[in-house]
């Protein structure tokens, strides 16, 4: 049977965006393709008028009902599913894909699932940090002269998001872990690991970017972060027992 995205469930986040004139054309080409859930994070100039301008009169209940946030983190709390968009290319990006490509994937999560598709400032894209808390990251195929402004970036994925329709062969994925669920599960793991000694360079992030990839690959729900968390838990307990039974700071890189 084939299905379509559920679209009621994708919202898009704009972080830092420089010019209002791109939030306003974000919105028009949103509401062409039948998504109305726009956050805007930290924008260098939200000039309503402009944004309004841009978006056409009819759009102007959209405008009013956009999310507006000083920081990244509270808007990201309200999807289990993130997809991040970058225009640069390397070996932090090597599971990039196309929105036609990914739209397949998004069509069982959907069903249940917050989507949130993250679009960076137009000067600089998406920083790192972000990316990697993206379950997916979009690439837009170009030819060589690469030059495609934020609004254009909305209006190719919300095309994608439209019009694609995908031939499901498997139930919809049941309710995955909340960021704020996700982040805990991760704060969690680093704090095992600088505690049993996994860490010896000094640098858990290194460690806690390559688990992120790991769970990455295929959606967490919140029943394993539960486990995940519990494991955690403990060997927390079990190293500090340790500790209070003599263990010495040698056998600790052991345990």
């Amino acid at each position: 049977m084939k299905q379509k995205v559920t679209l009621p469930n994708v919202g898009f986040i704009l972080y830092r965006p420089r010019y209002p004139e791109n939030i306003g054309a974000a919105v028009r080409a949103m509401r062409n393709m039948g998504l109305g859930r726009l956050l805007v994070v930290a924008p260098e100039n939200y000039d309503l008028k402009k944004i309004e301008k841009m978006a056409t009169h009819d759009s102007e209940a959209m405008v009013r009902s956009i999310e507006l946030f000083d920081e990244m983190d509270p808007a990201l709390e309200a999807f289990e599913y993130l997809v991040g968009t970058s225009a640069r290319t390397g070996k932090e990006r090597q599971d990039m894909v196309s929105p036609r490509e990914l739209v397949p994937r998004l069509v069982p999560v959907s069903e249940e699932n917050r989507i949130g598709v993250i679009f960076g400032p137009e000067n600089k894209g998406l920083p790192n940090w972000i990316l990697h808390r993206c379950h997916d990251i979009i690439h837009i195929p170009t030819a060589d002269f690469k030059s495609i402004n934020l609004a254009q970036s909305v209006m190719l994925v919300a095309y994608e998001l439209y019009v694609t329709h995908h031939v499901v062969k498997r139930k919809s994925v049941s309710r995955l872990a909340k960021q704020v669920e996700i982040e805990g599960m991760f704060g969690h793991l680093k704090t095992t690991f600088e505690t049993i000694g996994f860490v010896r360079d000094g640098n858990p992030d290194y460690w806690l970017i390559r688990m992120r990839r790991f769970f990455g690959r295929n959606p967490v729900r919140a029943s394993e972060v539960q486990l995940v968390r519990g494991i955690c838990k403990q060997v927390l307990w079990y190293a500090n027992k340790r500790y209070k039974d003599g263990l010495t700071e040698t056998d600790r890189t052991r345990v």
